[in-house]
């Protein structure tokens, strides 16, 4: 993998993947993120249960996706390996993996 800038010379420089524990250290916010998915449950009370309608905040929700992105990844206006699109996918790794699956006849099934 490679930071998202590369040095001037035009050379791309390996990094290496940093853990989610590593991002949190750097980022306190993600670990809130992560707390607050695993706090979503699937009651069971209604007939669908969509992972993706509370990732990105359809039907009103806020949404991780747009709160996750101000935290982590190119569009964050973050410094250093938390601006990068390899701490963006290992911050949606662990918070998206966190929620209950999907379950029902959703659009994502």
């Amino acid at each position: 993998m490679y930071a998202k800038d590369p040095p001037s010379n035009g050379a791309c420089r390996s990094i290496s993947r940093p853990t989610f524990a590593d991002l949190v250290a750097m980022e306190p916010k993600l670990g809130q993120l992560l707390r607050e998915a695993r706090r979503i449950r699937d009651t069971g009370e209604d007939e669908v249960f969509c992972a993706n309608a509370i990732w990105f905040g359809w039907h009103g929700g806020p949404g991780f996706k747009p709160r996750l992105s101000r935290l982590v990844g190119w569009y964050s206006g973050q410094a250093g390996i938390l601006a990068t699109a390899m701490s963006y996918d290992v911050a949606f790794e662990a918070i998206y993996n966190a929620l209950p699956v999907c379950r029902g006849n959703c659009s994502c099934l």
